[in-house]
């Protein structure tokens, strides 16, 4: 992994372009895969790369939220009254984004510790997708809508018929981060390419 820390400031604000571009390309390109989604990805590479970890929750949030946006009011609009602003299922989602970046975050100050960012960053790829399904399963089931009963027998049982989408949330997400990883370091010989020939 690299850091934005030493490139000017104008290079993370094209580095952050890019990865937003990157990520709602993908939304649009994976949308009929269960759970494959490259926004977990994303904030974990914000949080590795740029110098306010912040910056990586906020861009999954907004790209995550723009394109729920276009999706529940064209594909799915038939299941919502009006237009959908925000659904249930994003404030899952977003609850479930924070935790995940608040490990994240705890394993990135780790890495700069002990000088092992590649480790954690995968790390952080392989702990993320567990966080999300543990809480937007719980969430599922907290809902209610008649999926499951009120109790713990139909919490299991959320948790049991989530396992597949666990699968490919965990595959998702470790691909993601891998092409993110990718893209970061092309960028990052762009600019070192640049600078020399400054």
């Amino acid at each position: 992994m690299f850091s934005v820390s030493d490139i000017s400031k104008e290079k993370p604000v094209v580095l952050g372009i890019v990865t937003v571009a990157f990520a709602v390309i993908a939304r649009f390109l994976t949308l009929h895969l269960p759970n494959v989604a490259p926004f977990e990805a994303m904030l974990i590479f914000g949080v590795f790369t740029f110098n306010r970890r912040w910056v990586g929750l906020a861009l999954s949030l907004t790209s995550w939220w723009i394109t729920d946006i276009i999706i529940n009011n064209t594909l799915y609009a038939s299941y919502y009254e009006g237009f959908a602003l925000i659904t249930p299922t994003f404030l899952y989602a977003s609850l479930a984004m924070l935790l995940i970046y608040l490990v994240v975050g705890k394993f990135q100050r780790i890495a700069v510790e002990r000088k092992n960012q590649n480790g954690f960053y995968l790390m952080s790829s392989v702990v993320s997708p567990i966080i999300f399904f543990v809480v937007s399963n719980f969430g599922v089931w907290a809902a209610g809508h008649g999926m499951y009963p009120p109790t713990l027998g139909g919490l299991g049982m959320c948790y049991v018929n989530g396992l597949p989408f666990l699968t490919y949330g965990f595959a998702s997400t470790v691909l993601f981060s891998v092409l993110f990883g990718v893209m970061g370091y092309l960028f990052q010989g762009q600019v070192v390419q640049a600078s020399s020939k400054a």
